[in-house]
């Protein structure tokens, strides 16, 4: 009996670990998903010039983050912390839940994609996606299977046995991405891998790097000012300024509701209008215009920001402007109007196309419009 008892403690306590320990590596998908990369009080500075402050993030596995800002925002810095060529002032980088702050690069179970592609000239593309491989202990057979998969999905198989000096600069680049795959590392880093590449091969590579992110389930830290970029891909979207943390989110969400000025001007195809106005006794003054607007605080200046998307033309009782420019790309048509607040874009009608020098009046869509503090550019909030 006894025998017997301490069986069933042991199994009734093998049920408690198994339980404990999916509670705390479950998702709601079913998946066990594990902390890839933690960054932890983050700082680094050049000179007086603080490039990162004081940053924390957090990718779970399987997740495909994008840092996104405008260009000497911190994010290539960040970036090559994580990879280990650069070494943080303060603050701890864990990778695999490992501190890997005194680790070199090749000890962080990473890959890396740059800007340039960075590959040898003289060697093949088989050549360049395989180096390094035959150390790290693969056997030919498994080199050999891995590469055609990858370089299937890349659509670069009938090129391995070509020179890289011979390849375009997408062939190139997808290269440079089958040589990161091939290793299966914990982190995939990609630093702007496509900001040399015109528009119709970025639009292409945006496809198969999401194709890749979902055939694999791999953990992207993906670095990028563009923002057509950054929001395909992500399915967290980080916007940075200064080194710091603006906005976090899914990026559907960020664009329709931004927490600051600078969050709403970042994102969209052109900058976000800005019209200077004054909260007063529950109205919103735009010089002569008077909106009901309640909201705090009362009596201050504030920024009223609407897209492009929102504006709209009216017949009557609108703002007066001139058309000066009109750019038509296909079915989208956007005019530039000046009026007395300045240049304003509006997203026409295809329908209804206006000539340059026309005059125009427009108003705004009101539920999606945004207000923001004059002074600190946070988010006023519209009372319920």
């Amino acid at each position: 009996m006894r025998v017997g008892g301490f069986t069933k403690m042991a199994a009734l306590l093998g049920k408690v670990a198994f339980f404990v320990f999916f509670r705390y590596t479950y998702i709601e998908y079913g998946e066990m998903r594990m902390s890839k990369l933690k960054l932890k009080n983050i700082t680094k500075s050049y000179g007086e010039i603080k490039a990162v402050q004081d940053f924390n993030l957090e990718l779970q596995e399987k997740s495909f983050i994008v840092l996104a800002g405008p260009s000497g925002c911190g994010k290539t810095t960040l970036l090559q912390l994580v990879a280990g060529f650069l070494t943080p002032d303060t603050g701890e980088i864990y990778i695999d839940n490992q501190l890997v702050n005194q680790k070199a690069p090749y000890e962080r179970n990473i890959s890396m994609v740059f800007q340039e592609a960075a590959l040898f000239p003289h060697m093949s593309v088989y050549e360049n996606i395989t180096f390094g491989l035959a150390h790290n202990g693969m056997s030919q057979q498994d080199m050999d299977y891995e590469v055609i998969q990858i370089c299937e999905l890349l659509g670069i198989r009938d090129l391995l046995k070509r020179k890289a000096k011979e390849l375009s600069g997408g062939q190139r680049q997808r290269c440079a991405i089958a040589r990161a795959l091939v290793r299966k590392p914990s982190l995939f880093l990609m630093d702007e891998p496509l900001s040399s590449l015109d528009a119709r091969l970025k639009m292409q590579l945006r496809m198969e790097i999401a194709q890749l992110y979902q055939r694999n389930h791999a953990t992207f830290l993906y670095v990028t000012h563009d923002q057509m970029e950054a929001m395909t891909l992500a399915d967290t979207l980080v916007i940075m300024k200064d080194g710091k943390i603006q906005q976090l989110g899914n990026p559907v969400e960020i664009y329709h509701n931004p927490i600051n000025l600078f969050t709403a001007s970042f994102l969209g195809l052109y900058d976000i209008n800005e019209f200077s106005a004054r909260l007063e006794k529950g109205n919103l003054m735009i010089q002569e215009h008077m909106i009901p607007w309640t909201a705090e605080p009362v009596n201050s200046d504030v920024i009223l920001a609407v897209r492009c998307e929102h504006i709209i033309e009216v017949r009557d009782d609108g703002i007066l402007g001139h058309i000066m420019l009109v750019e038509q790309s296909g079915e989208q048509i956007y005019y530039h109007i000046q009026c007395k607040y300045g240049i304003v874009i509006m997203k026409g009608d295809v329908t209804c196309i206006y000539k340059r020098m026309d005059t125009i009046q427009f108003w705004f869509v009101w539920e999606y419009a945004f207000l923001f503090d004059a002074n600190t550019q946070s988010r006023i909030y519209k009372a319920v």
